[in-house]
C-alpha cells in the first residue's frame, strides 16, 4: 500500500494522472474492506496521515519514523528493566497441562471436499486441486471480502447458485460441466468474477424460497441486478464502480420489466 501510494505520487506529479482508491484496489487485487484495513495500519504507524474529507493523503519519512518507533521501543523496554531488577521465580507443577491443538485444515483440501460435497449432480468431481485452480478460488473469496474459514460456505452457496441457473443446468453441455469451467483457472476476468458473485449471491441460504421459472434472458437480468447489488453494498458508495453498477442495475430492471417481470416483485 505504501508502495503504491509513493508511485501514485511521483506520478500525479509529474504528469495529469490522477490517482483513485479504485486504482489502487484493482493494482493490489483486492477489495475495498482490505484496503482500507491496510490504510488504517499506515495510519496508527505513523507513515501517512489523511485529511478529514479522505482525500488528500500525507507521506511522511519512512526512516524518521521506523527510527522513532525503535526509539519508542527501546525506551519502553528499559523501562520494564528498572521496574523489574529482581529476577522473577517460577514454580513448575509436577506435571505440566499438555495442550493439544488440531493441526489446520489444508485449503486446498477443504474446496475440493466441498465441491464435491455440494456440487450438482450433472458436474463432475475433482480429485486433487491445481494451484492455479487454488488460485483462483481465493481471487474469487478476496473479491467477495470472506476469508479462508469461510471456503466451504462460499462453495456451496456458488453450487447452489448453479443449481438454480437454467444457463447451467440447461444450456452448458454436460461435458463443460466441471470446475474449472465455474471458477476459471489462475487469474479469472471480471465477466468470470461477475458470474461467480451472482451464484454466490443466489445461492445464500437466505435465497432459497421457490421461485417461479423465467426464460434465460430473465434470469440473466435477475442475476445481474444481484451482482450489481452486492457490488454496491461491498464498495465505496462515492466510487466509481457503485457509480456504474447503479446504471447497469437500472438498465437491468428496466429490460427485466419491459419482459413483464417487476423487480420489486421477485
Amino acid at each position: 500500500m505504501w508502495g503504491w501510494l509513493a508511485s501514485s505520487e511521483s506520478a500525479a506529479y509529474n504528469s495529469a494522472y490522477s490517482p483513485s482508491w479504485q486504482a489502487c484496489e484493482y493494482k493490489m487485487n483486492c477489495g475495498t474492506k482490505a484496503r482500507r484495513h491496510c490504510l488504517s495500519q499506515l495510519i496508527e504507524e505513523g507513515f501517512i496521515s489523511i485529511s478529514a474529507d479522505g482525500k488528500v493523503v500525507t507521506m511522511h519519512d519512512p526512516v524518521a519514523v521506523y527510527e522513532k518507533t525503535k526509539q519508542q521501543t527501546a525506551k519502553h523496554l528499559c523501562e520494564e528493566c528498572k521496574g523489574n531488577k529482581k529476577p522473577a521465580k517460577i514454580q513448575l507443577t509436577e506435571q505440566p497441562e499438555i495442550i493439544e491443538t488440531k493441526p489446520a485444515k489444508d485449503v486446498r483440501a477443504s474446496i475440493v471436499e466441498s465441491w464435491n460435497k455440494c456440487k450438482p449432480e450433472s458436474f463432475s468431481k475433482i480429485l486433487r486441486l491445481s494451484a492455479k485452480q487454488n488460485q483462483s478460488v481465493t481471487k474469487h473469496i478476496k473479491n467477495l471480502g470472506l476469508s479462508k474459514d469461510d471456503i466451504e460456505s462460499f462453495i456451496c452457496s456458488v453450487c447452489r447458485g448453479l443449481e438454480k441457473s437454467e444457463f447451467w443446468t440447461k444450456t452448458v453441455d454436460k461435458k463443460s460441466r466441471n470446475f474449472n469451467a465455474v471458477f476459471g483457472y489462475g487469474n479469472p476476468n471480471d465477466v468470470k468474477m461477475k458470474n461467480i458473485e451472482g451464484l454466490f449471491v443466489a445461492g445464500e441460504p437466505d435465497n432459497d424460497e421457490p421461485t417461479e421459472v423465467y426464460t434465460d434472458r430473465q434470469q440473466e437480468l435477475i442475476d445481474s441486478i444481484k451482482a450489481n447489488d452486492y457490488q454496491i453494498k461491498m464498495n465505496d458508495p462515492d466510487s466509481d464502480i457503485v457509480q456504474i453498477c447503479k446504471r447497469d442495475r437500472l438498465e437491468d430492471i428496466r429490460e427485466l420489466q419491459e419482459l413483464g417481470i417487476n423487480w420489486e416483485g421477485i
